[in-house]
């Protein structure tokens, strides 16, 4: 008798065991279903809030994405993107087609650089494929930041929320680079090299007093 109940009871323990190891399964089976969809959505949330922490003080946290991909190398990619940069005349609708990196975002936890792409930003509004180029990141305490921007998709209409003053009706299309560089403790370099090629544009005469005093 002692051994019969020793083996229902090892036979129930087992009954429940396999009960509870077919719940389990069920339930992350369900989960991983309810989950794996919801990836990139959940991808895109999260590096939103990012962005908009970081930004917080330009964007006031009009940052938006509309999709992200991350594949298995860890090298991202954003599209859709649009935000609102805070200017002293009010906010600029701002877009951009896409940013993707080049090498595998590990990297910045090792410190060593990584680079991006990006194209097609420009002022909402804008009927221009807008302005393209590279950066590059790299933490730590050699941080550095490296940025080089193509501005021949632009024009100068594109431009006047700079100040709406001066460079109200400004048109014209637009030629040149822009290089932006940043070393931990050091000063940044900036340079702009812009001209308009022909037939030119129009712009305020009252726009070059800002240059008479040089």
């Amino acid at each position: 008798v002692c051994g019969r109940e020793t083996f229902l009871s090892v036979g129930y323990f087992m009954k429940k065991k396999s009960f509870a190891l077919l719940f389990l399964s069920v339930t992350l089976s369900g989960l991983a279903f309810w989950l794996i969809p919801r990836l990139p959505e959940i991808e895109r949330d999260l590096l939103e809030q990012l962005a908009n922490r970081s930004a917080k003080e330009y964007f006031a946290g009009s940052i938006r994405i509309e999709r992200v991909s991350l594949d298995r190398h860890f090298m991202i990619r954003l599209t859709g993107i649009t935000a609102k940069l805070q200017t002293r005349q009010g906010p600029v609708p701002l877009a951009a087609r896409s940013l993707e990196s080049q090498d595998s975002l590990f990297l910045l936890v090792s410190r060593k650089p990584v680079r991006f792409f990006f194209e097609g930003i420009r002022p909402e509004i804008s009927s221009r494929t807008g302005i393209s180029g590279n950066f590059m990141i790299q933490t730590g305490p050699d941080s550095k930041f490296e940025l080089t921007a193509d501005l021949g998709k632009t024009g100068l209409e594109d431009w006047q929320w700079l100040d709406p003053q001066d460079l109200g009706g400004a048109t014209g299309s637009l030629k040149g680079s822009l290089t932006f560089r940043q070393l931990a403790g050091r000063e940044p370099e900036f340079s702009l090299d812009l001209e308009a090629p022909e037939p030119g544009g129009n712009i305020q005469a009252r726009f070059f007093d800002l240059f008479l005093p040089y």
